[in-house]
C-alpha cells in the first residue's frame, strides 16, 4: 500500500523543553499536514487521536503515552541508538523508531519511517475489517442456512404426516401400503436435513453417522407396526457426497420396509441387521440382512416401484445391487463407489 505525505495527518508530540520547529517545518515542506501537540502529560486526547493518521513523538514523551489498540501508528525519535530505549518504545506500543539526527537525510529517514508505519497500519486495519466482515457474513449465512434446513425438514415432516393421515383413512390394501411406502421414502430423504448439514459442510458426509440415523428413524417407525423386533446398525467410517448419502438412505428405507413386509409373519418377529463396510479403496457396501422366510429375489421385488427405485439409485452411485437368499433369511447388498465423478485417486 502506497501512502503519500498529504494523504494523512501527522501529529507531532515534541519535548516541551526543546521543541524542534525545524523538523516540523521540514516535514511540512515534504507535504505532511503537521499538527504540533505540545505539553502532553496524560496521553493523547481522544478527539485528536481519532483524527490522526500517524504520530511522531520525542522519546521523552513516552512516559505520557497510554497506548490502546485503536491508536494511530506511533514513531518515536530517540536521543541515540540505544537498543534498550528502542526496545522499551516498541514494547510500549510504538510501530517504529529513529535515532535523533539532523539534516536532509534525517528528515528523509523520518518521513520514510512515518509513511511505512502508516501503510502497515492501514493494511493491518484493512485486514481486521475484512476478517470482521467475513465473520459477520459467515454468521449471517449460517443463520440463513440453518433456517432453510429447518424449513425443509419441517416441510418434509408435514408431507410424511399428511401421507400417514391419508393412509389411516384408507382400507388395508395396496393403496394404503403405497402411501406408507411413500412416507418411508420421504422420511429417508428428510433424514439428511437433520444431521448432514450441522457442520456447515455440504461437500462430504459421514455415511456411517447418516445411515445410523436413518436406521434409528426406521426403527422408530417400524417397531410396533410390523413384524420387526429391532434394527441394528454397524458402520465403518466412510464418507461420501450428499447425493450418495440420500440415495443410500432411500435404498436402506426400501430394504428395511421390504424385510418388514416379507421376512417375518404369522406372529413371528425378528430383527434386521444393517452394515456399512469398506470393500476396498474405491468401493463400499451397504448390507441389509434378516433371518426371515428367505424369499427369492422375484418375490421380494416383483416389478414394483421399490425395485425400480433401488435399480435407479444403485446406478446413480455407480453400484451393483444383489439379493442373496440364505438357508434362513435374506441378505441384500448394494456395492457402491466411494469415488465421486471427476475425483482423482492417488496412491
Amino acid at each position: 500500500m502506497t501512502i503519500r505525505p498529504f494523504d494523512l495527518r501527522l501529529l507531532y508530540l515534541p519535548d516541551p523543553a526543546r521543541e524542534d520547529r525545524g523538523l516540523v517545518q521540514a516535514l511540512a515542506e515534504k507535504g505532511f499536514d503537521v499538527t504540533v501537540v505540545p505539553g502532553v502529560s496524560q496521553g493523547l486526547p481522544p478527539e485528536i487521536r481519532a483524527d490522526a493518521g500517524v504520530v511522531l513523538m520525542d522519546g521523552s514523551q513516552m512516559v505520557h503515552w497510554r497506548w490502546r489498540t485503536d491508536d494511530p501508528p506511533l514513531v518515536v525519535v530517540l536521543p541515540d541508538s540505544d537498543p534498550g530505549a528502542a526496545a522499551d518504545a516498541l514494547e510500549a506500543g510504538a510501530s517504529d523508531w529513529v535515532a535523533e539526527g539532523a539534516g536532509p537525510d534525517f528528515v528523509r529517514l523520518v518521513a520514510t519511517v512515518l509513511l511505512r508505519a502508516a501503510a502497515a497500519d492501514r493494511t493491518a486495519r484493512g485486514a481486521r475489517t475484512a476478517a470482521d466482515d467475513a465473520a459477520a457474513m459467515r454468521e449471517r449465512a449460517e443463520t440463513l442456512f440453518t433456517e432453510i434446513r429447518h424449513r425443509i425438514a419441517n416441510s418434509m415432516a408435514l408431507v410424511v404426516s399428511v401421507a400417514h393421515l391419508q393412509s389411516a383413512m384408507m382400507p388395508p390394501g395396496p393403496g394404503r401400503r403405497a402411501l406408507d411406502d411413500f412416507a418411508d421414502r420421504v422420511l429417508a430423504i428428510a433424514q439428511v436435513h437433520k444431521g448432514l448439514y450441522t457442520a456447515f459442510n455440504v461437500g462430504a458426509v459421514a455415511l456411517d453417522a447418516y445411515l445410523g440415523g436413518v436406521a434409528r428413524e426406521l426403527q422408530r417407525k417400524h417397531i410396533g407396526r410390523r413384524a420387526l423386533s429391532g434394527i441394528t446398525f454397524e458402520g465403518d467410517p466412510i464418507s461420501g457426497s450428499v447425493d450418495t448419502a440420500i440415495s443410500l438412505g432411500v435404498v436402506l428405507s426400501e430394504l428395511v420396509s421390504n424385510a418388514a413386509r416379507h421376512a417375518y409373519g404369522d406372529e413371528r418377529r425378528g430383527e434386521v441387521r444393517v452394515t456399512l463396510r469398506r470393500v476396498n479403496a474405491v468401493e463400499a457396501a451397504l448390507v441389509v440382512e434378516d433371518d426371515g422366510a428367505g424369499v427369492s429375489p422375484d418375490e421380494a421385488f416383483a416389478e414394483g416401484l421399490g425395485s425400480q427405485l433401488v435399480a435407479v439409485l444403485a446406478h446413480g452411485v455407480s453400484g451393483q445391487f444383489t439379493l442373496r437368499p440364505r438357508e434362513r433369511g435374506t441378505t441384500a447388498v448394494l456395492t457402491f463407489s466411494t469415488v465421486e465423478p471427476g475425483q482423482v485417486m492417488t496412491s
